[in-house]
Formats: structure tokens, C-alpha cells, sequence
């Protein structure tokens, strides 16, 4: 679950911040890392199942995704 979750969820943002950027990458090895993003397999990790976790955890990548450097 936890890869299906980042696949679906950060991948495709970690794509928009890059195009944001002007840059694009084809190894996504590296994607999360260059647009800032890594922090999404702490706040997956740390996901339990009930609904205080999953607010926490979208309220924590929401505030990850703004921060990411744009340019």
C-alpha cells in the first residue's frame, strides 16, 4: 500500500513542481528528491489507520508540497 500510495499521490506532484521549474525527470529514482518532496515516505510511514492520522498526514504533504522550492 504504502508504494501504490506514493505512486498515485506524490509522483505526479513531484512532476508538476519540476515542470513548474522548466526541468523534467525520466528517473524517478531521483524525482522526489530534485522537487523537494522526499519527506512524503516519512508522512506515509508514519500513517495509522483511523482519520486524526490521515488529516495529519494530508495537512503535513499539502504543507510540504508549498514549501517546495519553485525555480
Amino acid at each position: 500500500m504504502y508504494s501504490a500510495a506514493r505512486e498515485v499521490t506524490t509522483l505526479p506532484t513531484a512532476h508538476a513542481v519540476l515542470a513548474e521549474r522548466g526541468r523534467w525527470a525520466t528517473i524517478e529514482k531521483r524525482l522526489l528528491d530534485r522537487a523537494g518532496l522526499r519527506g512524503i515516505d516519512q508522512i506515509i510511514g508514519n500513517l495509522e489507520p483511523n482519520p486524526a492520522s490521515l488529516r495529519a498526514a494530508v495537512r503535513a504533504a499539502r504543507e510540504m508540497y508549498q514549501r517546495a522550492p519553485r525555480r
